[in-house]
């Protein structure tokens, strides 16, 4: 399997070699990854967030944006990406 820098050049390879389904969750990881990222970003150039600035990266306040953050956090990129892929490949 290849990353590319074009993201549905990625997913296309991986539904390719893999399923829809694994496409769809390399397509959540690296959306969700991007997401983290602008606001980590933002916190070297600008005061810190507040919480509901940075619930508002992962989709606003509730329990969506709290697991979200709580991966962030706490939970390695293999766990996550094992709640996301369905093949052992």
């Amino acid at each position: 399997m290849w990353f590319f820098s074009d993201l549905e050049r990625t997913i296309a390879d991986v539904k390719r070699q893999f399923s829809a389904k694994d496409a769809e969750g390399v397509r959540k990881y690296v959306e969700f990854w991007k997401a983290f990222a602008a606001g980590v970003g933002q916190g070297f150039y600008n005061p810190p967030l507040s919480y509901g600035q940075l619930f508002g990266l992962f989709g606003g306040a509730g329990p969506e944006a709290e697991d979200a953050l709580k991966k962030a956090f706490f939970c390695g990129s293999v766990e996550y990406l094992d709640e996301l892929i369905e093949s052992e490949n």
